[in-house]
Order: structure tokens, then sequence, then C-alpha cells
């Protein structure tokens, strides 16, 4: 499939101190990248200078296979195909959604312009509430109208700043299957920045983790999430147990050839037949399930079970997978 972008050694300081180091991605039409990582990591500036709203100090990008021209070389800043939509950039406040969505359009003629907008609407499930005001919509409703505005003249890639931040529970689940089902029907791309796992999961084909602006692991979701390259990884993308080889050897006889081995909680299955024993010394009720303290000797290893259990049982289990490092 051909590629829609591609990044190639992006590097971007701001008096000389490194905010974007050495980047490399590529992304094919359909796809999905997710850049995870802590407030600071260079997240949203790598959006803008993908965008073509910031000047990089060096490095290639390309879109469709053509160069993203820099702010230096152009009267206004960004490029036709590429649109990014931030946590702020509102929409006009006295318009209604539709008329926000229409103005993207102001140029084309009436015919093209009310089917495509008819087409958005009812794409991202605003038909209900086309002819309210900003103010008078909910955040869900709000996001969804700019994601329609800065899909309206059909980019190539779609940018998402913390796309997920200001929602609740369900207008978080129903936004992230409406940019799914954009991105596919659009044809298109898309790279949305997160500093939570739980948005990536269900959403990106490919997971990027950015730290002090450096990609250090970049794969399909579950292969980081399962398989992290160190700590900073294993952190970021949820909960872990970190275990030393002479511990693993002596109580699990894993024959680890790394010092160090991540485990996740729910990698630890509670089994009646487990090849372990441990002792439960605290329960956390953690809504549909609960998270254990399991003690083998003097180690503690977390572990979530949907089953119930009390402080004080004895237990068998298994460990049904584990990433090693140095």
């Amino acid at each position: 499939m051909t590629k829609v972008l591609e990044v190639h050694k992006l590097n971007f300081s701001i008096e000389e101190k490194k905010i974007v180091n050495s980047v490399s991605l590529s992304l094919k039409k359909h796809q999905i990248l997710a850049l995870l990582g802590q407030s600071g990591s260079g997240k949203s500036t790598i959006l803008k200078l993908i965008a073509g709203l910031l000047e990089p100090d060096s490095g290639k990008l390309l879109i469709d296979h053509e160069r993203i021209t820099p702010p230096s070389e152009k009267l206004i800043a960004g490029h036709p195909k590429i649109k990014i939509v931030r946590q702020d950039n509102p929409l006009f406040p006295n318009i209604s959604l539709r008329e926000n969505i229409e103005y993207e359009l102001r140029f084309f003629n009436e015919e093209y312009k009310a089917e495509r907008v008819e087409k958005l609407l009812k794409m991202t499930g605003l038909k209900k509430a086309e002819h309210q005001l900003p103010r008078h919509s909910s955040e869900g409703e709000q996001q969804r109208a700019a994601i329609a505005r800065a899909l309206a003249d059909k980019p190539s890639l779609l940018l998402l700043d913390e796309p997920f931040s200001n929602l609740d529970y369900k207008n978080k689940s129903t936004l992230k299957e409406e940019v799914k089902q954009l991105v596919a029907e659009e044809n298109m791309a898309c790279i949305f920045v997160t500093h939570d796992i739980s948005d990536v999961f269900g959403t990106a084909d490919q997971l990027a983790i950015l730290k002090k602006g450096k990609i250090t692991q970049i794969n399909e979701p579950l292969s980081v999430y399962n398989y992290p390259n160190g700590t900073y990884e294993a952190s970021i993308s949820g909960e872990f147990n970190l275990v030393k080889q002479d511990t693993v050897s002596q109580l699990f006889k894993i024959k680890a050839k790394k010092r160090r081995l991540i485990i996740r909680p729910e990698a630890i299955k509670i089994d009646a037949s487990g090849k372990y024993k441990a002792k439960i010394t605290a329960v956390i009720e953690r809504g549909v399930y609960k998270e254990l303290a399991l003690k083998i000797e003097s180690e503690i290893l977390k572990c979530f079970t949907m089953e119930s259990y009390t402080v004080g049982d004895s237990v068998n289990f298994d460990i049904l997978r584990y990433a090693e490092l140095d």
C-alpha cells in the first residue's frame, strides 16, 4: 500500500534544547498511529512539525511523496493535505456546528458543499446537534465537529492532539470508534497524541513511545505492551512487576538471559494446578477486576483477577508471559 507520510530523522530544538530527536516513522492509507509519552516528551511538537506549522532543524518530511514545505518557505504555514485538530483549536463560537463545518468548504459550489457537509454530519453522529452553537454542545459534540471540519476538504493525513482527554467514558468510546471509521471511509491516515494507554488499544494500528523527543519503541500496541524495551516503556503503558534475574531463577526456575524480567499483572494466572504457590497479602477492588498482592517468600507480585479472594488465602499460579530486560 502506498505511503501517505514519511518522516526521516526529524530534529527540532528551542534555544539549543533538543525537543525532537531524530524521529523517523511512516504511515500508509487507513493506518492509525498513536504517539504515547509523558508531558513534555515532544508529542504535540511532532504533530506541528508534520503539519508544517513549525520549522524543523533538519530531517525529511513527505506527504504523498511530496515535500512538506516548512513555514519559512510559505506565506501561510501548513499543508492542504494535512489537517490538525488541537486542544486549543476552538470552533467559531457564534455559528452552529453545521456552519463551522460549512466554513471550510466556502469556496466550493453549493451543491457539493451541502452533500459533503451532510455526509460528515452523519459520519460523526452530529445530525441531531447540527444547529446547536458550540457553547450549547457537549465536549464530545464539539470535538466531533472540530474533526468533521478538519475532514471537510478531504485531507490525506489527520493529526489529533489529545482528542479524547476531556471526554467521559461513553463519549470517548464513541469518538474512538468514529475515528477508526472515518480513517477507513475517507481513505486517509491518522496520528493521534495521548498520554493514556487505554486510548490506544482498539484504535491504533501502531504505537510509538516517546521519551525526551525520541521514539524509544514503535510496533503494534499489544507487542509494545507485552514486550516493552525498558521500564519507561513498561510504566507509560501500564502496570508491571519488575523482578531480578536471581529471584526469577530461584523462585520460578525461569532461565532468563537478561538481568531483569517485566511481568504484567494480568500475565499472572491464578490456577489450582499452577506451578507456583503464594499467599495473598492485599486485595484492592478495581471495579470489574481485583488487584492482588501475592507474596512468594520475600517477593511481592501484583496480580489482576476477576475472581474473589481474601487476604490470607493461599493460591497457586502460573506466569503466562514476560519480557526480559538488561
